[in-house]
């Protein structure tokens, strides 16, 4: 029948028109996407501790000598036996091409006589023995030195004036003893001793 062999003909052409359209679909590349990458997230660094400084260790020998100046006046009405007087390092301390102990580095000296001026002209006098000095490390290192000085006397006078006219000859006084300030004193390292050096 013509029109059961039109619908067959229909039919023919819909099913090809299918089978050309799935292999279009086929031969079309995949879909691109276009969503952006993610962040890269920066990794924080670790905070580097500060490089210790390096030391190094010197021996400061036995008898190394230290020069030192007194910070104050001394004198004996101030300065009873016992008591501490400042000074500081004049000059640096190197040993082996190393300065162990600074230039104005604090140092101490203990008074160990203190007598002020006497009747019959005797004299004042004050010494001081000096005890110990800051390295560059802190290191306290021991020293030893001693400095005594005496005032003027005048008991040749005194004596005269006593047997050849009174008693005013045994009033008579010697002079005062001082150690100025700004004056200087020698010491020397008292044991080896050792020090970090930079």
């Amino acid at each position: 029948m013509p029109s059961i062999t039109r619908m067959l003909h229909l039919r023919r052409i819909v099913l090809a028109l299918a089978a050309l359209v799935l292999v279009q679909s086929a031969a079309l590349p995949p879909a691109t996407s276009h969503a952006q990458p993610a962040a890269e997230v920066p990794t924080p660094r670790a905070t580097e501790a500060p490089a210790t400084p390096q030391t190094t260790k010197v021996t400061i020998p036995f008898g190394t000598l230290v020069d030192l100046k007194f910070e104050g006046n001394v004198i004996p009405a101030t300065s009873p036996v016992g008591s501490t007087v400042a000074l500081t390092v004049t000059m640096p301390v190197v040993v082996n091409g190393k300065t162990v102990i600074a230039a104005g580095a604090a140092a101490t000296a203990e008074i160990t006589e203190s007598s002020k001026p006497g009747s019959l002209g005797k004299p004042g006098s004050v010494g001081v023995t000096v005890k110990r000095v800051a390295a560059v490390d802190g290191t306290i290192v021991p020293l030893s030195g001693t400095k005594v000085v005496e005032g003027k006397s005048n008991q040749t006078s005194a004596i005269v004036i006593a047997i050849l006219c009174c008693i005013l000859g045994l009033l008579q006084h010697g002079e005062n003893a001082m150690i100025p300030a700004g004056s200087t004193i020698s010491a020397t390292v008292a044991t080896p001793i050792d020090v970090q050096v930079p």
